[in-house]
């Protein structure tokens, strides 16, 4: 596995967080009030409400201790939609004399995209499957009980999750019902929700 062996090159999170926030200081103004309230250690659920694609680095570089952020598989694996260009109909790495170097492509693509997804791990980022359906309802709920056994799991261990309540970015600004999740594993958990908002995004 070559994660394990590039593991020491990979870059830390404080090292991350410190050059991503000086860089979005340059053009946006931030101003965090609140922090305080951050229990110091524990777990503990951080629920916030999602308009903008700034809201996960704003939580993750402005709360005093490391964040578990939610994201969705996409994101931690970007080379999948590239490979399935790739595999299109009408791809032109589907002529004849050409072809054979898509296998070679495809690997690379994949060997990246691992590499791209521990990274993003190591500073805190966990992905999950929205609207997984599986190959029926059963292996559906399987997948569901087994993300969220592993939050609890994550919670107890004294580390802070961040989950969107609304479930995904709202588009027209207006906040949207609340799924039951962060309430539910923070019961099972035992620990505290932390509530925050976002304004001016």
């Amino acid at each position: 596995d070559i994660t394990k062996f590039l593991e020491p090159f990979f870059i830390p999170r404080d090292v991350f967080v410190t050059t991503a926030k000086a860089l979005m200081e340059l053009v946006y103004k931030v101003e965090v009030t609140g922090s305080e309230h951050v229990p110091k250690s524990g777990g503990a659920v951080l629920i916030c409400n999602h308009t903008d694609s700034l809201d996960i680095p704003v939580i993750g570089f402005y709360m005093p201790r490391k964040i578990v952020m939610l994201g969705k598989n996409e994101i931690f694996n970007p080379q999948e939609a590239l490979i399935k260009l790739m595999n299109a109909k009408d791809s032109p790495l589907n002529a004849p004399g050409i072809s054979f170097i898509k296998s070679g492509i495809e690997s690379y693509l994949n060997t990246i995209g691992d590499i791209y997804s521990h990274q993003i791990q190591k500073w805190g980022g966990m992905p999950i499957i929205r609207n997984y359906h599986g190959e029926d309802a059963k292996s559906a709920v399987a997948y569901y009980e087994e993300l969220e056994n592993y939050m609890v799991s994550i919670l107890k261990s004294g580390e802070i999750v961040s989950i969107f309540p609304e479930g995904t970015r709202t588009l027209s600004g207006v906040m949207g019902p609340f799924k039951a999740m962060a309430a539910k594993i923070a019961i099972r958990a035992n620990v505290p929700i932390i509530p925050s908002g976002i304004s001016g995004a």
